[in-house]
């Protein structure tokens, strides 16, 4: 074995400056290709130098670049698959004894974990090899770390059918959160049973005719499904009533819009779909019936330091930003996904006139785009937790008004009291109480400016 290392490590000194030692990687349908270490495309002496490595202990791989350096399949990265690396790079040999790749399914999108250990797909008879479950990405799968107690009743709901609607129907940014947070509860559950044989598909962009012509191929995963169009919200509405009142409303705080976050968190594991309380569709949803199953509604705003954050023996941390986020940490973090989390904007630029963003006035544009809410479906589907916090600790956020200088003025006309940014005492205007409109009186001798929350509490 050491003769075989010291003629294996001359080879790999000289072969760099000798020729160019490379062998293109044919691809095909697989996921990972034996040799092929470092994922670029290449077999050649720099993959053959990093499996030695990791043989002699000097190298830590990816669970994905493990699979790729054992090209002899005996399950351990040794010298022996290093030789066989470098002899395919210089064309000597033209296959490896494991084949050309390995399984997609065997490792993770990360290559670090086999998410077979807390995947389990569902055994339900489909029009694919007799099994719509074999994708280890969480999609038809159960995960087994999270809260699984809630699943959509299907009831009345037609099966081998697809609901698809145009995402440009959608010129209501809070219709667009409560309809895509309930396509990732309805298809999440997509092959469960067969009962639960109804999918929800939007059409956002061009590229999406063409998956689902894909999909509708024979053989493939909606082959021979009936396809029905939803052309308006009326209509959404009219299909899905029974889920829907079945699902319930969270209304999310549009004076904390983290809280959108927090009810995106609790729409993946209880259900309840987010809806911003006050808004025009949650008097129109709850006018027809529908019960609201939790509200965060002033739970955090009036959050201060030395004060317990509701319903938890938790210190505020002086912003409701944060409070919001660690009421939910410790209420719904241990029943989300082990295996996902969603790092994502909160409900801030869906708010008209959010206080934090007055001196931006791009951002008081409702924009459902801007806010990523087409990808809430897969983030809820996988019961993610929600978060938007910042990662750079001397910064000054720019969403989160505790966080930002300014001083606790009370109205001397209406008791109010309220926080009243620096960027008002610049101004050459006096500051106006924002509950009855009049101009506030500023002691100038004795203001203290201040954060109610240190920079740096995101962090």
């Amino acid at each position: 074995m050491r003769r075989l290392l010291c003629g294996l490590l001359a080879l790999l000194l000289v072969l760099p400056l000798a020729l160019p030692a490379v062998a293109d990687v044919t691809f095909g349908s697989g996921a990972g290709y034996y040799g092929d270490v470092n994922d670029d495309g290449q077999i050649n002496a720099a993959d053959a130098l990093n499996t030695l490595r990791s043989a002699v202990g000097k190298l830590k791989l990816t669970r994905k670049m493990e699979c790729a350096a054992d090209v002899t399949t005996n399950g351990a990265v040794n010298a022996e698959d290093a030789l066989w690396i470098l002899r395919y790079s210089v064309k000597q040999i033209s296959t490896f004894p494991g084949g050309d790749c390995f399984d997609s399914y065997t490792v993770s999108s990360d290559g670090y974990v086999n998410p077979a250990d807390t995947y389990q797909p569902y055994q339900n008879p489909g029009p694919v090899n007799g099994n719509l479950s074999f994708s280890y990405n969480g999609a038809y799968a159960l995960d087994t770390t999270a809260d699984n107690s809630f699943v959509l009743d299907p009831t009345g709901l037609p099966t081998k059918t697809y609901f698809t609607f145009n995402s440009s129907l959608l010129t209501d940014v809070d219709v667009a959160r409560l309809v895509y947070s309930f396509q990732g509860l309805l298809n999440r559950d997509f092959g469960r049973d067969a009962a639960h044989d109804c999918m929800l598909y939007a059409l956002i962009d061009a590229s999406d005719n063409s998956w689902l012509a894909e999909m509708r191929a024979e053989g493939a995963l909606l082959h021979g499904y009936e396809q029905v169009r939803l052309n308006n919200w009326e209509e959404f509405a009219a299909a899905f009533g029974p889920q829907l009142a079945a699902c319930g409303l969270v209304l999310w705080d549009g004076n904390v819009p983290a809280t959108a976050n927090v009810a995106a968190t609790i729409c993946g594991v209880e259900g309840a779909l987010p809806v911003l309380a006050e808004s025009p569709l949650h008097q129109q949803l709850v006018a027809a019936g529908l019960p609201v199953r939790r509200s965060l509604v002033g739970l955090f705003h009036d959050g201060h330091k030395g004060e317990k954050i509701a319903g938890t023996s938790i210190e505020s941390t002086g912003s409701a930003k944060n409070d919001a986020y660690r009421w939910a940490l410790e209420q719904y973090f241990d029943r989300c996904s082990s295996n996902y989390l969603a790092y994502t904007l909160d409900g801030a630029c869906t708010v008209y006139g959010y206080e934090a963003y007055e001196d931006n006035p791009t951002a008081l544009l409702r924009n459902r785009g801007s806010n990523c809410l087409s990808n809430h479906d897969y983030l809820i589907a996988r019961r993610c937790f929600f978060f938007d916090l910042q990662p750079y600790a001397a910064d000054e956020v720019c969403d989160d008004p505790a966080q930002k200088t300014g001083a606790n003025l009370t109205c001397a006309a209406c008791g109010e009291e309220q926080r009243v940014f620096m960027q008002e005492f610049l101004s050459s205007q006096q500051p106006v109480c924002k509950y009855c409109g009049q101009q506030l009186a500023v002691d100038w001798a004795n203001i203290d400016f201040d954060c109610e929350a240190e920079i740096g509490t995101d962090n």
